[in-house]
């Protein structure tokens, strides 16, 4: 993994068929650094038979118009946390 990579696993939710993550996390950018990020989130289901299996993932960067738009929202709201919903694709 390269340095400039993290990675961060939400707690399991077991036994749930609709789980909720209630979750926070940041990310320290500084402005040069924005139009180059990436974030990835990808969700997995756990089966004890079947193993882990990608239920969904969401790209932001700056070719994906929800990122921008979640961007621009947070930089108007100087440092107030933005919280938005977002679809998996």
């Amino acid at each position: 993994m390269d340095k400039s990579e993290i990675k961060y696993q939400t707690s399991v939710k077991k036994s749930s068929s609709n789980p909720s993550f209630d979750e926070s996390f940041e990310l320290s950018l500084a402005t040069y650094q924005v139009a180059l990020a990436k974030l990835i989130i990808c969700v997995y289901s756990k089966k004890i038979l079947s193993g882990r299996s990608l239920i969904g993932c969401i790209i932001f960067d700056e070719e994906h118009e929800d990122y921008l738009s979640h961007l621009r929202e947070a930089i108007s709201n100087d440092g107030e946390n933005v919280v938005k919903w977002h679809t998996l694709i």
